[in-house]
């Protein structure tokens, strides 16, 4: 019965479906969804993929309009590159397990990098920040601050898993890397004060695996042996008093993994001597506007920096990533170009990293979100930033 009604959903959803991309590379699908996707990439789109749209298109308290970034996918339990909104009901998978998420872009000028230096001891480093012991204490006043200072309702998080998170890395798609600059845009480029053989150390970073177990935790008490099919079916009344606890961790999760960043920023600096940042983002939010809720899955948002509107969009190990300029009205960036710990194994090439083993990792190429941002004209490539160092956790959590 279920595989009948599941066929006929998805007739409808179909028949609203344009059949082809247009010339932007923008598929419409259902009422409400607005998919930036190569049609090779929709055409490999699993069932549970399109129960998750079809799930989102069909329910009441989802507004138009939900869209799909060019990575778009799903990662096991949610959809990545997905931004939506939601009136007085909260979804508390709707930005995903891994909430404040996001990345970290410090630039070094090439005159200030000791690269004999970075390149003897990054090995030293990368075992301070991905080992079991923490890189940096947070002492006790620090969390109260980061747990109390916007709500004083309870929380599931326990501190002490906190104080074991942070300062460090964390395993899954997280990262510290070490690029070099190659300048493309010179105008751009000269306004940030950056040059050809300057260093570009990239963070990404969450809240770590501890927070992400709590997430679930609040998922499985919403679910409640009710039997949900997928994460988008598990919405509350936003006056839920559970509901409303829940927001309080999700905040506190967003506050955790900036200040998470904030330690490793400066364990870097303490090392290699000095760096200036460019950009923070978090690309796993959830925001409150009133009653309505505002969602991003691994979707960025452009930071000004030096009177300009840029991101990062990273790319595997061994190729190119890119710092990119604003140029259009869209506001939302992709993620990357990955989409997590699974699948082919890539290719490692001349990268230094600090692991042995190649990055287990899916990934779809970077070509066709820099054509889909080429022809809407969403941006524009300031620089490539070149594979040098890579270091990333393989440890338990």
């Amino acid at each position: 019965m279920l595989t009948i009604l599941w066929i006929q959903l998805k007739g409808i959803l179909l028949q609203k479906w344009t059949g082809q991309a247009g010339w932007f590379g923008l598929f419409k699908a259902g009422d409400k969804w607005d998919l930036f996707v190569s049609s090779g990439r929709v055409s490999g789109f699993s069932d549970n993929v399109w129960k998750k749209i079809l799930s989102l298109d069909l329910n009441p308290y989802v507004s138009k309009k939900i869209i799909g970034l060019p990575d778009f996918g799903d990662d096991g339990t949610t959809l990545n590159g997905l931004v939506f909104k939601s009136e007085n009901r909260v979804f508390p998978l709707g930005a995903g397990k891994d909430i404040g998420c996001g990345f970290r872009v410090l630039h070094v000028p090439r005159n200030k990098v000791d690269i004999e230096k970075i390149e003897r001891e990054y090995q030293f480093f990368a075992k301070n920040i991905t080992s079991y012991k923490p890189g940096t204490t947070l002492l006790d006043e620090e969390i109260e601050q980061i747990f109390y200072s916007n709500s004083d309702r309870p929380s599931l998080i326990k501190q002490e898993e906190v104080k074991l998170s942070f300062g460090r890395i964390g395993k899954g798609n997280h990262f510290i890397e070490f690029r070099t600059i190659d300048i493309k845009d010179q105008l751009a480029a000269k306004k940030l004060g950056f040059e050809t053989g300057d260093i570009i150390i990239h963070i990404h970073s969450g809240s770590g695996l501890f927070l992400e177990y709590m997430i679930l935790k609040y998922a499985a008490l919403f679910n409640n042996n009710r039997g949900y099919q997928n994460a988008y079916e598990l919405h509350f009344p936003f006056e839920n008093c559970l509901i409303q606890q829940f927001l309080a961790d999700a905040e506190r999760c967003l506050q955790v993994s900036i200040a998470n960043r904030n330690a490793l920023e400066r364990l870097i600096i303490e090392w290699i001597g000095s760096a200036i940042r460019v950009l923070d983002v978090s690309h796993d939010v959830i925001e409150v506007e009133g009653t309505t809720v505002h969602y991003q899955k691994a979707v960025q948002r452009y930071s000004e920096y030096k009177g300009l509107d840029i991101a990062i969009i990273p790319t595997t190990i061994e190729e190119q990533s890119y710092l990119v300029n604003r140029t259009g009205h869209f506001s939302f960036v992709n993620h990357g170009s990955g989409e997590g710990e699974e699948g082919d194994t890539q290719n490692i090439g001349s990268v230094k990293t600090n692991f042995d083993k190649t990055s287990s990792r899916t990934f779809f190429g970077i070509n066709d979100s820099l054509e889909i941002a080429t022809r809407n004209a969403w941006y524009k490539i300031i620089c490539n930033l070149n594979p040098w160092i890579c270091i990333k956790n393989f440890n338990e959590w």
